[in-house]
């Protein structure tokens, strides 16, 4: 995270007009701002899709892709 927050940095330097606070379109067409000032918030994404979703995604290893995938699919 530290190294992709520094290299957004330096390009915001290297280039001024770019903006920092853009608006981009969700893939439902929805318009939301992104902000790329630092530092970025920090997320346990093991956590997230947790709370999000309820599973837990640390309990899968490599081999359970698959059952993983269709886990996601029907969430």
């Amino acid at each position: 995270m530290k190294f992709t927050e520094e290299m957004f940095d330096y390009l915001f330097t290297q280039l001024p007009e770019l903006s920092r606070v853009v608006r981009v379109a969700d893939k439902e067409g929805s318009e939301r701002q992104v902000d790329f000032t630092t530092p970025r918030q920090r997320i346990d994404y093991i956590a997230q899709i947790k709370k999000d979703a309820d599973i837990d995604v640390a309990l899968f290893g490599p081999e359970d892709d698959q059952k993983l995938r269709e886990l996601i699919q029907a969430k």
